[in-house]
């Protein structure tokens, strides 16, 4: 019956008469039992979410049509390809799929009590979107890979009653998506014509420009603050084909510079016939955005040909000043021009280039205080096209790689990491980057920072990115090739290859072994061979334990040779020989090695770092397997306290679930021997609720661990 009337009444009629019967209720004195079937009839609608909804940043016109075909599309269910209403909005780029499909969120929004908009150009970028809404759903993501994490919030939105809209823009196909198909209204961006069975199709068409008063005419006339001759505009939005992007970049120019519509028609055609041309942009587009480069000043085009590499979004200044002040500066500032490099140094310079591209419509501000700048996609390809032999990819690269960290373990660095790693991935995804150490640098960097945040997936694509451009670069005999090697093997593990995991670090060890024996890097793959063969072990495959341990000691052994006995590599592989003890029943053997590791690392890392967090959860559990909960609660707690503010960004991170999961267990085994018992059960039952861990299962797992002694 609810169902019925929802899809009959619409939004605000419903609302209306939910606030009738209300006030109805109220002023008859409706029995108890009246009103709840009131409210049982009415339901209370749960809080709007708008998520990842970017600005609309210009008027739409003339795109009625369109509207109603994606409405009329939403409203009906295609055939059996799909489970609910989806329609593809279908054309070529620069002819303002986006736009529309914003429009539409924005003209329907009060259909919807959830709008959630999310880029769909991989698997991952998508899940990663899908799973920033896991805090609003209350949805846990702990122990899932990413595109699990997106499944998991998928299914929550089909269980918390919304009326759910999504927007998945610049789709390149079906299989992209088909593993993240959500609940409610599905809209897709996409150039890809076919293999949408099941979905409406919408055409995005160019607009029309057979009037003076038509779409394209207006989109121009606007972009260009021009009310007079309306003929003229006619006739250059025909030449530029009714593309909105053309038209956008078109009136920027002619607003800054005053030209005539006629003389912007007769530049712009000499244009288009010189251009380069690429199935990257139509070239209408090419030709409004080399005519608009080519207006801008030198410092300009520098930062244009730099942005035009990187993600088309989170584009800001400081990502060019900060190279100067970035670790890796020294290492990358040969190969970055003096030109680039004074222009880096000047904020005041990088502001005021954003700023002209921003008013050439070749950039887009940013919709909050805090986003970035905005590129189109097909204004990035025609740049790219435009400074093919002006250095601006190896400006890129090197740039990149002087700002992003070098320790990427420590978590104080992972809020800049966080907004670099997109740009490495789209440095990596335009082909044109140049293969050198700098890249190489880059995909190493941002494949263990993702892996450290548990993206597990994302770090396995860089990882092989990685072994890829190596062997191209040195071969398969050289000692870069074998840290390629080694980062692979890692990632492997965490994506549950233990196997591949095995063979990839074996031919890192035997290339370190042969290229640099006695090194930190062979002490490294030893240590992580180690680790890798205990976790087959674990698995079940107790017949790697021997060699397991020897590899850690070999090691450990060596890194205390090259480091000394106080240094953090050294507290690394005393945790890792801690687990092995554990592993072999040797709990007394495992606390003091871990004890060992935490006085290394308390002394020689900062405060706050995640490392500490190893040391001591894992000597605080020492702690409670030997009953003495009492010692181990401040230990575990700090564990929880370190990487809660580390993943504030991911409060379901599998390390955080982990140390929460031991320090409840503590907090029950010492309420049931009475040490402070009404804190500790108010304390753990807080902890899990905060990370939706099952309460009955967490008091069975306490009730394994033995009571502190009385007094």
């Amino acid at each position: 019956m609810i169902e019925i009337l929802k899809s009959w009444l619409p939004l605000e009629g419903w609302i209306i008469l939910s606030a009738a019967v209300a006030v109805l209720a109220f002023l008859l004195g409706v029995p108890g039992r009246l009103w709840r079937a009131a409210r049982w009839l009415f339901p209370a609608r749960p809080p709007r979410i708008d998520h990842g909804l970017p600005p609309l940043t210009r008027a739409v016109w003339g795109r009625g049509q369109e509207l109603a075909d994606l409405r009329t599309g939403l409203a009906e269910k295609g055939d059996a390809a799909i489970v609910n209403p989806g329609a593809v909005l279908q054309g070529q780029g620069g002819v303002g799929k986006t736009t529309l499909a914003r429009h539409y969120a924005e003209v329907y929004a009060k259909r919807y009590t959830g709008i959630v908009w999310a880029t769909a150009e991989t698997e991952g970028a998508l899940a990663e979107a899908l799973a920033g809404l896991a805090p609003h759903l209350g949805v846990t993501l702990d122990n899932l890979t990413l595109v699990q994490q997106g499944q998991a919030v998928i299914a929550a939105m089909g269980q918390d009653g919304r009326d759910w809209l999504a927007i998945y823009d610049n789709a390149p196909d079906y299989a992209t998506i088909q593993n993240l198909v959500p609940p409610g209204h599905l809209i897709v961006t996409t150039r890809a014509a076919t293999g949408w069975a099941g979905f409406a199709a919408v055409q995005a068409h160019a607009l029309d420009y057979d009037t003076e008063d038509s779409a394209a005419v207006r989109v121009l006339m606007e972009a260009a603050g021009r009310r007079d001759d309306a003929a003229g505009a006619r006739d250059l939005a025909a030449a530029l084909g009714g593309l909105p992007l053309a038209l956008v970049v078109a009136g920027a120019l002619i607003r800054t510079e005053g030209y005539a519509f006629a003389t912007y028609q007769t530049r712009i055609t000499e244009v288009i016939a010189q251009a380069p041309k690429n199935d990257a942009y139509p070239d209408s587009v090419i030709g409004a955005v080399k005519l608009s480069h080519d207006s801008l000043g030198a410092d300009a085009r520098a930062v244009a040909g730099v942005l035009a590499h990187w993600a088309p979004e989170g584009l800001t200044p400081d990502l060019l000043t900060g190279a100067p002040d970035g670790a890796q500066w020294d290492a990358v500032k040969q190969d970055v021009s003096d030109e680039t490099g004074a222009l880096v140094s000047d904020p005041a310079r990088v502001a005021a280039a954003f700023q002209a591209l921003v008013d050439a419509s070749l950039l887009a501000r940013p919709g909050r205080a805090d986003g970035g700048h905005t590129m189109h996609r097909m204004t990035a390809a025609a740049l790219r096209a435009l400074q093919a032999e002006d250095g601006a990819a190896r400006t890129a690269t090197e740039l990149l790689a002087a700002v992003y960290p070098y320790d990427v373990q420590d978590s104080a660095n992972w809020p800049l990491c966080r907004r670099l790693t997109p740009h490495v991935r789209a440095l990596w995804a335009t082909g044109v980057a140049p293969r050198g150490d700098a890249l190489g640098f880059l995909l190493n960097q941002a494949g263990l920072f993702v892996n450290a945040i548990a993206d597990y997936e994302g770090g396995l694509d860089l990882a092989k990115a990685g072994v890829e451009l190596a062997r191209a670069l040195y071969g398969a005999d050289h000692p870069n090739f074998a840290a390629a090697r080694h980062n692979l093997a890692l990632h492997r593990l965490n994506a549950n290859d233990r196997a591949g995991a095995v063979a990839e670090m074996r031919v890192a060890v035997d290339l370190k072994e042969t290229h640099q024996p006695g090194s930190a890097t062979l002490a490294a793959s030893y240590d992580q061979l180690g680790h890798i063969l205990h976790a087959m072990a674990q698995a079940g495959q107790r017949d790697h334990l021997p060699e397991a341990i020897k590899m850690t000691q070999r090691g450990l052994a060596l890194r205390r040779r090259l480091h000394g006995r106080w240094a953090e590599p050294v507290a690394a592989s005393l945790n890792n020989l801690g687990a092995l003890r554990r592993t072999q029943g040797r709990g007394g053997a495992a606390a003091r090695l871990y004890a060992a590791a935490l006085a290394i690392d308390r002394k020689t890392l900062p405060t706050g770092d995640t490392r500490i967090a190893i040391g001591a959860m894992n000597t605080g559990a020492e702690w409670l397997r030997a009953g003495r909960a009492d010692a181990a609660e401040a230990l575990l707690q700090e564990a929880v306290d370190i990487r809660r503010r580390a993943f504030e960004a991911e409060p379901d991170h599998p390390d955080l679930r982990t140390s929460a999961g031991w320090l409840i267990s503590c907090l029950l085994v010492r309420a049931a021997a009475g040490q402070d018992t009404t804190r500790c059960q108010k304390e753990a039952r807080a902890l899990a609720d905060e990370f939706g861990l099952d309460w009955a299962e967490r008091q069975a797992t306490a009730r394994h661990y033995p009571q502190p002694p009385a007094g």
